[in-house]
């Protein structure tokens, strides 16, 4: 054919047309590639690494899936309403963080007689924001600081015991909110608050661990974490439960000079029963009676007790019912005691001391309406010969009755 022929002749122009067509090709190419949107490079280097993205059929469009779907009125982003649930979860962290700032606030200050909050609320925020570091410390301190007082008059076998079961889950409770603290405070990497080793101190003190007691308190010390003075009472109590009587004699006299009013009391009904176990009596005696004059509505007692094994309370109370001469009361309180198994036969032999050194009060005595002493008129009138009802009656007064000054 004609043109094989002419290919044939001139290779050259078959070799010039290739060329042609090849730039006119890679023109149209540049050309297209501007029109059309390019990713950034970035975007695309991350698509390129990312090989959890979901692919379609195409293979040409990287198809992300939302991660919420839309609300049904077609609200979406962070305008949208929040659902039911997503409602109640914000309140409560709301709430929750509202109750661990009032909880710092409230540890932190000087004096907790300025709270409104009593020990149950803090109970139930504990129970309500169980990961508040500083709401589950207040509801620890309230816990500790609960006396749980005892029944009044005699109280029987089944009431120590039960007494002692509510003080024992008490205790326990409050070390299972100071290892919460704890959790909290490792998943954040930081190390306890040196109060939390005191508030554990106490704790295992009311359970009666004394090696327990001992070991959280010596980290207490080392860390700053309490006072001189309740150091010292702690160590002391821990002494004379351990019946090591000369270290509790020098931790008792050292409270005394190491912290405010309020401990200076705790200090003294602490020298007091040091005393008493030493055997001075009379010492123990007049220690109490100071402590028992600047006690104000019996919170340094109350204070007391809640650091003291049930068994120790009765005999703390005892004394405080034989020095208030109130021997009855007394009487009760050191048989409550004696009918313990946990006081050792040395404190067994000083408590059967004190109730021997005690006299039974006679049964009171009515008064008539007269306001006279109904009986001691009776003893009158029988030691009396010129009475007409087998005794003598009551000279008449020559006082007027304007004058007679009513008898309460």
């Amino acid at each position: 054919m004609w043109h094989t022929g002419l290919v044939r002749r001139n290779p050259c122009l078959v070799a010039w047309l290739i060329g042609a067509l090849w730039i006119c090709g890679a023109s149209a190419s540049a050309a297209r590639r501007q029109r059309e949107p390019s990713l950034p490079p970035e975007s695309a280097s991350r698509f390129e690494r990312d090989t959890t993205v979901p692919i379609t059929a195409d293979e040409d469009q990287v198809v992300v899936e939302p991660l919420a779907a839309a609300e049904p009125d077609g609200a979406s982003g962070p305008d949208a309403p929040l659902g039911p649930w997503e409602q109640i979860v914000g309140e409560g962290a709301r709430l929750c963080a509202a109750f661990e700032a009032e909880a710092r606030t409230h540890l932190l200050q000087a004096t907790t007689a300025t709270s409104s909050i009593d020990d149950k609320t803090w109970r139930r925020r504990a129970r309500d924001c169980p990961r508040g570091e500083w709401v589950l410390r207040a509801a620890a301190q309230a816990e500790l600081r609960t006396p749980f007082r005892l029944a009044k008059g005699s109280p029987t076998p089944a009431e120590v015991s039960e007494l002692e079961r509510t003080v024992r889950r008490s205790r326990r409770r409050a070390l299972d909110w100071l290892e919460a603290i704890q959790r909290e405070r490792a998943r954040m990497g930081q190390p306890l608050r040196p109060r939390d080793h005191y508030l554990a101190a106490r704790a295992h003190a009311g359970l009666g661990r004394r090696d327990a007691a001992r070991a959280a308190l010596g980290r207490a010390v080392r860390r700053g974490g309490a006072s001189t003075a309740e150091v010292q009472q702690l160590s002391a109590l821990l002494a004379v439960a351990a019946g090591d009587l000369d270290r509790a004699a020098i931790a008792s006299r050292r409270a005394l000079y190491g912290g405010g009013e309020a401990d200076s009391v705790v200090s003294l009904y602490v020298r007091a029963l040091v005393l008493d176990r030493l055997g001075d009596r009379t010492a123990a005696a007049r220690v109490l009676v100071v402590a028992r004059n600047q006690d104000r509505g019996r919170a340094g007692l109350l204070a007391l007790e809640s650091v003291l094994p049930v068994h120790e309370r009765l005999y703390v109370r005892a004394l405080d019912r034989q020095v208030e001469q109130t021997r009855n009361a007394a009487l009760r309180l050191w048989k409550a005691y004696l009918a313990h198994d946990a006081p050792t036969p040395g404190q067994r032999k000083l408590a059967e001391q004190h109730r021997a050194a005690l006299a039974e009060i006679p049964e009171p005595i009515v008064a008539d309406a007269a306001g006279r002493d109904q009986q001691s008129t009776e003893q009158t009138n029988a030691q009396d010969p010129t009475s007409t009802t087998g005794g003598a009656q009551a000279p008449e007064s020559t006082t007027a009755p304007s004058q007679v000054k009513p008898q309460p």
